[in-house]
């Protein structure tokens, strides 16, 4: 079974149970809530997270690597809430190379995804 085969029954699931709205509401941030838990800690000082934009769909997965199993989607032109970066594998894609990740309730989608240049708009001390 490859990722397409998993997606639907995921966005099914998701649905349901209403855990990730990236399908309704604009102009307003979208918490990517998925099933499993952070992995990372987060900081303190982070209590409402960093709202951030991915340019165009992207992945979240379980883990800050390439090989993560796939947790829900990111629509692009959408706004999300992170709440920090932590690194893992890098990624090169259109372009842009890094080992930044972004972090979110429940997963994690490298930084070379999202507007806000090197740290997808978190600031540098927002690490995990």
């Amino acid at each position: 079974m490859n990722k397409h085969d998993v997606r639907p029954a995921l966005v099914g699931l998701f649905a349901t149970a209403g855990l990730l709205a990236a399908t309704t509401g604009v102009g307003h941030a979208q918490t990517a809530t998925i099933a499993r838990p952070v992995t990372a800690p987060l900081p303190t000082s982070v209590a409402a997270g960093y709202d951030v934009t991915p340019y165009e769909n992207a992945d979240v997965g379980n883990r800050p690597r390439n090989n993560g199993t796939y947790v829900a989607t990111l629509t692009g032109g959408r706004t999300y809430e992170a709440y920090c970066w932590t690194l893992g594998e890098t990624v090169h894609a259109h372009g842009i190379t890094s080992g930044i990740w972004i972090v979110f309730a429940d997963g994690y989608v490298s930084a070379v995804y999202f507007e806000g240049g090197k740290y997808a708009g978190l600031p540098p001390g927002a690490q995990c």
